[in-house]
């Protein structure tokens, strides 16, 4: 019997800190996010300017940018050319939904061709990616709202994500739940001057 106590407990133990180890993976963010500056939002077909980006997608793109003023954390910048960060949403939507990616009658942004000699300007934020585009994978038909972040490297192409949530309901208003989520991780991670000032 005196054998299996310490056995019990030890195993009680890991198993604590195994469930702790977990949920710090699932909070922990990479380093990008506490050295960057600015942040550009935008659906999985662009940016909320661009003509076929539904009704949704653009209010779940103000509803992260409103969230991010509150954060203050990250400055809002116009092109994600210029951003540190893209955040990158897709509201659910039930197969089907013509509304949703540019399925329906909305007119589609048609790019100029090059000049002649020129090479094709490869897509950047709402097209392909350095590791494919943003919506495809299966993410162009899904029923649950997602969220995610990528880093732009020096051709302007998207790279990662380098982290990536889906939620039912995860973009709606006013909770925006995947935003919070994200700013949690954040800030649990890589705590702001204002928390660290807050918590002494």
């Amino acid at each position: 019997m005196r054998l299996r106590i310490p056995t019990v407990a030890s195993l009680v133990l890991s198993l604590g800190v195994g469930t702790a180890h977990a949920h710090s993976k699932k909070l922990s963010v990479p380093p990008v996010f506490q050295t960057a500056h600015s942040v550009f939002v935008e659906c999985v077909d662009g940016d909320a300017d661009r003509p076929g980006v539904s009704v949704a997608d653009r209010t779940a793109i103000r509803e992260v940018q409103e969230g991010l003023k509150e954060w203050n954390r990250y400055t809002l910048v116009d092109s994600p050319e210029k951003a540190d960060l893209v955040i990158v949403v897709r509201k659910g939507h039930a197969v089907g939904d013509a509304d949703h990616l540019g399925l329906g009658p909305q007119p589609k942004a048609i790019e100029p061709p090059p000049p002649p000699g020129q090479p094709m300007r490869p897509p950047t934020a709402g097209g392909n990616t350095e590791y494919g585009s943003a919506a495809m994978g299966g993410d162009d038909i899904a029923e649950q709202d997602m969220l995610r972040v990528y880093t732009v490297n020096q051709k302007g192409r998207l790279k990662g994500p380098i982290w990536s949530r889906q939620m039912d309901g995860g973009l709606d208003g006013p909770s925006v739940r995947l935003f919070q989520e994200l700013k949690a991780a954040v800030e649990i991670t890589y705590p702001s001057q204002a928390a660290q000032q807050s918590a002494q």
